[in-house]
């Protein structure tokens, strides 16, 4: 989730990872629906923590 601004430059593009949910609470989208309740829950609530380069 990289802000709108000039500031988004200044961090490394992985320090503005998130959780699907947490994208889906902030807009309201439901991104996964045609994927099951428990294999939404499991994609949805974790951010990527692989490398970025």
């Amino acid at each position: 989730m990289v802000p709108n601004d000039q500031t988004a430059s200044s961090q490394p593009w992985g320090n503005y990872r998130v959780s699907v949910d947490t994208i889906e609470s902030l807009t309201g989208y439901n991104f996964l629906s045609s994927v099951s309740t428990s294999i939404q829950g499991s994609i949805e609530a974790n951010a990527d923590n692989g490398p970025t380069n």
